[in-house]
């Protein structure tokens, strides 16, 4: 998009544009749910031509409303391939939700249901000027608030119930969507901690805060190469392809819908 931005302001020697408003007959756009508004938005209103907008999860927020870009009624697509039917058709396989029962994560904590010992750590934490909360939301307690056992079971449940490969010796591509990096790299020293045979090689963590992210997520691209668990902040839930992944791990709240099931999308292929 900001090339194209600047190659629309562009003249030539001349005195003429680079691209005048018919230079192109057909525009397409991938992911037409993401970077579609607001100042990128010119580029559609600038050229006269055909549109094709492609995207999963079409948006219909006010102020991000992918149908109102292509002049349609909201909700409703000029052509659309439904999930069901891609399933029904051999495309992609459904998802097949597993719930862990966690408390903390669905109910929040409340300071005063504490134990004296369990009192005395939230006493120890960091909370910034306002100083300790009498409560953490459900909402907010993988932002800043990291509980060993509530981590250790979600591992467990996905270690023993998760899909399975070569024969069901080893848990099949796994991808956990953490909160922020301090959450992933917590969730990783559990893993750590509970595995130590597979310690430092089998679970990593994949953000655009690791070096060397763009090998990570290559490896675990490959089927049988290490890491066989990516542990993620954003960056693996929209876009990448890697049909050998089979578990999908949410440790975090989702409140947009579309990147929910970009998210679901990354689990679904065959």
């Amino acid at each position: 998009y900001p090339t194209m931005m600047g190659l629309i302001d562009q003249l030539k020697d001349d005195g003429t544009r680079q691209f005048g408003v018919g230079h192109f007959d057909l525009v397409i756009i991938d992911e037409a749910h993401r970077s579609v508004y607001q100042k990128y938005g010119a580029i559609f209103k600038y050229f006269d031509s055909l549109l094709v907008g492609l995207t999963a999860t079409p948006r219909d927020e006010v102020d991000r409303d992918t149908y109102h870009l292509f002049g349609l009624q909201t909700g409703v697509p000029t052509d659309a391939y439904g999930m069901n039917d891609a399933v029904t058709q051999g495309y992609l396989v459904p998802p097949k939700s597993f719930s862990v029962p966690l408390k903390f994560v669905r109910q929040g904590i409340q300071y005063a249901q504490l134990s004296a010992e369990e009192k005395e750590h939230w006493e120890s934490i960091d909370w910034g000027d306002d100083g300790p909360p009498d409560e953490v939301g459900a909402g907010e307690i993988n932002k800043f608030l990291f509980n060993e056992d509530t981590v250790d079971k979600v591992l467990a449940t996905l270690m023993t119930d998760g899909y399975t490969v070569a024969g069901g010796d080893r848990l099949g591509k796994t991808i956990v969507f953490a909160k922020n990096q301090q959450h992933a790299e917590f969730i990783q020293r559990r893993f750590d901690h509970g595995w130590p045979h597979l310690a430092g090689r089998f679970a990593r963590v994949i953000t655009h805060s690791v070096p060397y992210a763009q090998q990570l997520i290559d490896d675990f691209s490959a089927p049988e190469k290490e890491p066989h668990i990516a542990i993620s902040v954003d960056m693996l839930d929209t876009g990448i392809d890697v049909p050998e992944a089979v578990n999908l791990v949410f440790f975090k709240t989702v409140h947009s819908r579309s990147k929910f099931w970009q998210m679901i999308g990354r689990g679904t292929r065959l």
